[in-house]
């Protein structure tokens, strides 16, 4: 009778667990697919047209150039069922496992979820210094608007080129105050 009596309590404690790993499973929704690997525009609800992606990336690649650092611009439909910082840290972590292109710290994600109305701009610890003293406001001035305008192209274009005015004046006056800096390795200081 003791063993019948256990028997029941061990299988109603093993349906109950079972049963609350499935309602678990149920309720917790799937984490969003990240977006294909460093492409410099990832435009996944198509809010930009062909030309307009097309010419961020020629800006993107110009600022590369320039300056060093590589920009990513994502615009997703929803991060959800994760908060925006949530997703773009995930994204990073994923990426700068499978690629040496983020290795230097010197990158910016540039994040807007269109549903759920939000957008983040995320330096890489190389540039956390040089864009931390702003304020989100500096950053995205008139951003917000253009936006409920479904102005992606223009408010895009617009943050891009403040941050690469930022960081290229910001470059500018590092090399001023410490000109050593200037010359990259295995350069002497002859052909300077």
């Amino acid at each position: 009778m003791k063993r019948k009596l256990g028997a029941l309590v061990f299988s109603a404690f093993a349906s109950l667990a079972v049963a609350s790993a499935a309602g678990e499973d149920e309720s917790q929704e799937r984490l969003r697919d990240l977006p294909p690997l460093l492409r410099e525009v990832s435009d996944e609800p198509g809010a930009l047209s062909l030309a307009e992606g097309q010419a961020l990336s020629r800006r993107i690649s110009e600022i590369r150039h320039d300056t060093g650092v590589k920009m990513i611009a994502l615009v997703v439909f929803t991060v959800a069922p994760e908060s925006i910082e949530a997703y773009v840290q995930r994204l990073i972590n994923h990426w700068k496992r499978h690629s040496r292109e983020l290795d230097n710290d010197r990158f910016v994600f540039i994040v807007i979820a269109k549903n759920d109305r939000e957008i983040r701009i995320v330096p890489g610890p190389g540039l956390t210094w040089m864009l931390k003293p702003l304020s989100k406001r500096e950053l995205i001035e008139n951003v917000p608007d253009l936006l409920r305008k479904d102005q992606y192209f223009e408010a895009l274009l617009r943050i891009v080129n403040k941050l690469s005015q930022i960081i290229a004046d910001r470059q500018r006056a590092v090399r001023l105050e410490w000109p050593w800096q200037r010359w990259r390795v295995g350069e002497s200081s002859d052909d300077a």
